[in-house]
């Protein structure tokens, strides 16, 4: 059953990457301000 949901939360980190990717390259400025808040 372990190996059943680690490969679930890996096919779901990799369609979020997947979805965020575009986001990060269209607003690189939004995660630059995080992390001078931190």
């Amino acid at each position: 059953m372990l190996e059943s949901t680690v490969v679930d939360h890996v096919w779901i980190y990799c369609n979020i990457q997947k979805l965020l990717h575009p986001l990060m390259g269209m607003k690189p400025i939004h995660f630059s301000r995080n992390r001078s808040f931190t």
